[in-house]
């Protein structure tokens, strides 16, 4: 059975075999240094993150009254940890290499979620072109939204009016 992770996070013990993520952490050095909670004494540990974007802008709009430089490389260090969240590599490979190690196996042999359910790649360069050529065609004027209903030939009366 998983025990979840006690409150006590200073105690060392051996025994924790769950550790949950209720939202994105403020760096990828405290999301090692959790998660490395879970199994250490050989046996499997299990960790699970949750998180939003809501999660990621609460965490910048915390930030909003350090001093530019804080600012700037917790953004940095934010943006680390989402990219490693969205990630299809696996798991263990973007970890030590972003510590300064390299992983020469392809895969951890199924320890992770990526390397255990490998995401569907979709060739997009033909879709991004289109979005790409529209946004430019548009004279970079228009919202996403906007963009959308062009190249998906919607009309409204917003796109009427710019046509006309």
């Amino acid at each position: 059975m998983l025990q979840p992770l006690p409150l006590e996070w200073g105690i060392d013990k051996p025994d924790i075999r769950f550790v949950m993520h209720y939202n994105i952490p403020k760096s990828i050095e405290n999301y090692y240094q959790e998660t490395g909670r879970a199994g250490r004494d050989g046996l499997e540990g299990k960790c699970l993150l949750y998180f939003s974007y809501k999660d990621v802008q609460k965490l910048e709009h915390l930030m909003r009254d350090k001093p530019l430089t804080e600012r700037e490389m917790g953004a940095q260090l934010i943006g680390e940890t989402v990219a490693y969240a969205e990630s299809s590599i696996c798991r263990r490979k973007v970890l030590l290499h972003y510590f300064g190690e390299e992983y020469n196996a392809d895969s951890c042999n199924d320890m992770c979620d990526n390397c255990r359910h490998p995401k569907e790649k979709i060739e997009v360069k033909d879709t991004i072109f289109t979005a790409l050529e529209t946004i430019r065609q548009l004279k970079e004027m228009f919202g996403i939204d906007y963009v959308i209903n062009v190249i998906l030939g919607r009309s409204n009366t917003q796109i009427q009016a710019y046509k006309t």
